[in-house]
């Protein structure tokens, strides 16, 4: 392979056998070269280039050569002349030619002297981009759409500088990135890893089809009849954590390669609630393999995103995003991605330090650009030693060397130094900052509080019209500071530079501090940059302002957005009494709480919202409606039906009707309350208006959460297909590459997880679990973390998965600490009560149980039983009682329990009669246990009710089998019970609490009936029907004709008091024959 041939300042760079060339142009081995070549690129001070040999059309005249460059989307070209033409002058000539046409077609479009809004960079003003953003029919639509405004600097192409070192065999490594998913560029801060990609970028943008000939060998760039190549830029910081806020600027960056197709996503992302991300990502995907050509998405500084969210959307988007985007990411470390797979599947590209150190040549080509002067080749040795190639610090090298009268005296001080860090520290205090005027050093210092540095910005905070001139001093001398646009607008210090300055600002002017950030976020709120200006706001300490700005964005984005985490960050930052001064902020903080299932806090929360609301601003009364709708959740919540009911009334008839959003949650808070109070004609009656408005009008985020709160009493009515079948047609409501927001759509599959357990389809239920974890996960939503991680973890324990039991125990540990910071303790001991029945532990199951001090002796506590959350704990407390041997106690909370518990709530019904059966079977009350089993069994079946009676171990085999052979039951009952029995002898595997109801059922059973004797054949025989043989196999295996295996199974089938082959796995177990 050979390596890009670049022209600059009058040299030829190119690689030939491993080996750096130059070649002086207008030399005549310049001729020579040209006389083979057909391409090069040059790199003039004024742009970049490309030079092709071309041929007349007609092939038939001589080769002439032609030069070409994009700007801002549009290629211009220009004819260059004969070999024997192309001289240094000329080159300088058609770059200065060039550019000038570039600047014509620039000045077209109006420029803004500030940052543009979303809304430019949507309708193509956005300067400085690399590719136009065309006009389309519909601007004037889009226009109107409000979306957070965007730091478009962030997307723009760092410039090269015109004085950089050519780097021809890395440009040569870089050409692998079209070949590759995801190319890593990994190395430490200083290492150059933006300018390598920058001038990467910057050649394929000026020479899409570049290729070279040397010694009649061909090289290609891009092959001379593939598609050209597009380059996207996104430069990340730490503000970019926020997974709404990344994803903004990942499609803002799609955009800059192809705009005007990405409005479902962004509206989707923007939407009032925004789907999981792997629906906006799989739209983005869709989007993007239906373009032609291949595209490059650049991730700068991708070390700064520590959002495990953002990493597991990205991977997921680079298992399956086109073969024609590839992505290319800079990051100081690993970033936490699928990378071993990607390496097994070849599908990874890696670039590293040591290949990014610069080498002797490339050091001395550096010095001698930078500083003009020749180092010895030992003393470039001896520089490497210590600097090892870090460009960062061969450049502070440089910076004193110009002025240095001794090279060999500082080259051997600073190779000597025993903390080389240490002394460029100081280097950059004695021979950078103090080299610098008293103006220069004071812009420094005060600006260094500035992530991007703006002409006008800084002047707010110097209070004088001179930054500009400032900025193109501190450009011009190379003092660490970047161009992040082409028109030089706006910079960027070097980060360690920047570090450099903030800590020394802090230590000599700390005073400053408040007043600068106050300046800076005046400026940003001018500009309607408000999460910037909150962001200075709270760092001045300026608590009043920043509430008003935080209270202005929480109400009108990022509530609307779901971004919690952002939010909450911010409301952290500021004292807890001027929150509570700010009525929208206690509500905000309310909202927050809730997606954690803090009840207590969310009242809490409530009280402060309506304690500092003003009565005489009518701007708050929609905000009074919106508290008193939180107040009947909080009340529904709390088992408090009537109460809810009330405040969902009044909700109603106070709320404005554009607030859409909030009347249809009021809504179903006011359906499920009267469900609650038995009043299930009025409920129905709710739902069945509420879906069929919200259908006539086609607004899903309406629809949809009313799906899942019918979806969900439908569960509680025992109606369990019913359920599914609302589930999915919430999930399935829109194609499935066109889907929109699923509100509460962890739920949907919290539910969906449960029925399929019940049914006892495994694979399903963690199928749906999952994606309610990943749901939860993105919005750190507790409603959905805790019963989505329980729920796997019972399945771990049933298929005896230990890696995944372990990961999960230390998980919800995680979440229990989590939750205690914030929760009541009823609902955490109620957690933790039933993590115990899953794992087992008896003990500690009591134990919160007598924590809670559950008691049905008083009307509070029989009213909450409205509540099918509450009816769960007591249900907990009667599993803790039958495995403790307390049967009659355990029976005399069932019988209370039966006489209160809401007739319609079928769910717990059917649970709790299953439970009360199996009491009665232990205790040999076999006649109320088999009556009780019928009233359990007769809306289980209809329903297919499973795990409910397996969960209960061989006890409750027992009573089914014994069911068959004692009652005369239905045809279908009958059905229904050889189905469950058949679960349970090829169900090998318990939960570690029915292991507890066994022994619990055998020391009570272990001298009514004496285990019947089975020879050793027929043991052998009923051991292989339990692991599924047939008889023929079975007489296989046992080297016996089939009729006599039939013959023994008759015997043994007497002995066991059993009619058929599934009642003898199941008895033989009982026995602990198997």
């Amino acid at each position: 392979m050979r390596d890009v041939p670049i022209c600059r300042d009058g040299t030829l760079t190119y690689q030939w056998q491993e080996t750096t060339h130059t070649i002086q142009v207008g030399t005549p081995e310049w001729d020579s070269w040209l006389a083979h070549a057909t391409t090069f690129v040059v790199l003039d001070e004024l742009g970049t280039f490309t030079v092709s040999k071309e041929r007349a059309g007609n092939k038939r005249g001589e080769w002439y050569w032609r030069a070409s460059c994009r700007c801002n989307g549009v290629r211009h070209r220009t004819y260059l002349g004969k070999a024997e033409n192309i001289t240094r002058a000329r080159l300088h000539e058609v770059a200065k030619l060039l550019t000038q046409r570039g600047h014509s077609h620039t000045h077209k479009r109006q420029q803004a002297d500030v940052t543009p809004t979303h809304d430019q960079f949507q309708n193509g003003s956005l300067p400085g981009s690399t590719q136009p953003v065309p006009q389309q029919s519909h601007d004037a639509a889009r226009s109107t759409k409000r979306y957070p405004p965007l730091l478009t600097t962030k997307l723009f192409i760092p410039l090269v500088h015109e004085r950089i070192v050519t780097r021809p065999r890395l440009l040569e490594r870089l050409q692998q990135v079209t070949y590759h998913a995801l190319t890593l560029v990994l190395a430490p801060a200083g290492f150059g890893k933006t300018t390598l990609l920058s001038q990467w970028c910057a050649m394929l943008r000026g020479a899409q089809t570049s290729h070279s000939m040397q010694s009649g060998a061909a090289h290609t760039l891009a092959a001379p009849h593939s598609p050209a190549v597009s380059v996207a830029w996104l430069s990340l910081d730490k503000g970019d954590n926020d997974p709404t806020t990344f994803w903004h600027y990942f499609i803002a960056a799609l955009e800059t390669l192809q705009a005007d197709i990405w409005d479902e996503a962004l509206e989707l992302l923007f939407s009032a609630q925004p789907p999981s991300i792997h629906m906006i990502l799989t739209i983005i995907i869709n989007t993007m393999s239906r373009l032609p050509h291949i595209h490059v998405l650049v991730l700068d500084d991708y070390h700064l995103i520590k959002t495990p969210a953002i990493h597991d959307a990205l991977s997921f988007f680079l298992k399956h995003m086109p073969a024609s985007l590839h992505l290319v990411i800079a990051s100081r470390v690993d970033p936490p991605l699928p990378l071993i797979q990607l390496r097994a599947q070849r599908r990874l590209y890696q670039i590293d330090t040591s290949e990014l150190r610069f080498r002797e040549e490339e050091t001395s080509v550096f010095f001698e650009q930078e500083t003009g002067l020749h180092i010895a080749q030992h003393m470039l040795a001896t520089l490497d030693r210590r600097i090892e190639g870090w460009i960062v610090g061969l450049q502070l090298v440089a910076l004193t060397l110009r002025t240095c009268s001794d090279t060999a005296s500082f080259i051997e001080k600073f190779t000597t130094h025993p903390l080389a860090h240490d002394y460029i520290i100081e280097y950059l205090s004695e021979e950078v900052l103090y080299q610098q005027s008293a103006e220069v050093q004071n812009f420094l210092l005060r600006t260094s509080i500035l992530d991007r540095l703006q002409a006008s910005l800084c002047d707010a905070l110097l209070e004088q019209p001179v930054s500009q001139s400032i900025l193109e001093h501190l450009e011009h001398a190379h003092l660490f500071i970047v161009s992040l646009d082409e028109d030089r607008r706006w910079y960027r210090y070097h980060p360690l530079f920047a570090a450099f300055l903030s800590t020394r600002l802090r230590q000599t002017q700390a005073s400053l501090l408040p007043l600068l950030h106050h300046k800076a976020s005046l400026w940003y709120e001018e500009q309607n940059l408000l999460p910037l200006s909150i962001e200075h706001a709270l760092s001045a300490h300026e608590w009043e302002r920043a509430a008003r700005l935080v209270e202005e964005v929480a109400g009108t984005l990022l509530l609307r957005q779901g971004e919690y985490g952002t939010l909450q960050e911010w409301l952290d930052s500021i004292p807890p009494e001027i929150v509570r001064s700010h009525p929208a902020l206690s509500f905000a903080q309310a909202c927050i709480w809730i997606t954690n299932g803090s009840l207590t806090m969310v009242e809490t929360c409530l009280h402060d919202a309506e304690t500092a609301l003003d009565p005489e601003r009518e701007e708050e009364t929609a905000l009074q409606s919106k508290i008193l709708a939180l107040h009947a959740f909080v009340a529904l919540r709390q088992g408090n039906a009537a109460l809810a009911l009330s405040q969902s009334l009044q909700t109603l008839a106070c709320l404005p009707p554009q607030e859409e959003l909030w009347r249809s949650m009021t809504e179903q808070l006011l359906a499920t309350a009267h469900f609650m109070l038995g009043n299930v004609k009025e409920a129905d009656e709710t739902w069945r208006r509420l879906l069929s408005e919200s259908r006539a009008t086609r607004k899903p985020h309406v629809t949809l959460p009313a799906l899942r709160s019918l979806a969900q009493v439908q569960m509680i009515q025992g109606h369990l297909h019913q359920a599914a079948a609302t589930c999915q047609e919430a999930l399935s409501l829109v194609p499935q590459d066109q889907l929109l927001y699923l509100q509460g759509y962890g739920y949907i599959h919290i539910w969906l997880g449960n029925m399929y357990y019940e049914w006892n389809d495994l694979d399903n239920a963690k199928k749906h679990l999952r994606e309610a974890l990943t749901s939860g996960q993105h919005t750190r939503n507790m409603e959905m973390l805790v019963p989505g991680s329980l729920g796997l973890l019972r399945i771990a324990y049933i298929q005896q998965d230990g890696n995944t039991v372990d990961t999960l125990s230390k998980y919800m540990e995680q979440l229990l600490v989590d939750l205690e910071r914030s929760n009541s303790g009823e609902r955490i001991i109620a957690i933790r009560a039933s993590l115990a029945i899953v794992r087992g532990d008896i003990e500690e199951a009591a134990y919160h149980c007598q924590e809670a001090g559950l008691s049905l002796e008083n009307k509070e506590a029989v009213a909450s039983l409205a509540n099918p959350n509450s009816v769960s704990i007591y249900l907990i407390w009667v599993q803790v009682l039958l495995a403790q041997n307390n049967i009659s106690e355990a029976l005399a909370l069932l019988a209370k329990l039966r006489q209160h518990i809401v007739a319609h709530y079928q769910h717990n019904l059917i649970q709790l009669l299953a439970l009360q059966a199996l009491a009665f079977f232990t205790q040999g009350e076999m006649q109320q246990a088999v009556t009780t089993l019928v009233s359990a069994l007769s809306p289980a079946a209809a329903e297919e009710y499973t795990r409910t009676f397996i969960d209960l171990g061989t006890a409750m085999a027992k009573l089914l089998s014994h069911l068959l052979t004692r009652r005369t039951l239905a045809p279908h009952l009958v059905k229904y019970v050889r189905r469950l029995l058949v679960v349970f002898a090829h169900d090998t595997q318990q939960t570690p609490f029915s292991l507890h109801l066994d022994r619990v059922t055998h020391l009570h059973q272990k001298d009514d009936v004496a285990p019947p004797v089975l020879s050793e054949r027929e043991r052998d025989i009923v051991r292989l029907m339990a692991q599924g043989y047939s008889d023929r196999a079975i007489a296989r295996q046992l080297m016996l004709t089939e009729n006599t295996v039939k013959t023994y199974a008759k015997r043994m089938y007497a002995k066991l008091d059993v009619k058929n082959r599934t009642q003898a796995v199941v008895r033989a177990r009982e026995f602990q024959i198997l």
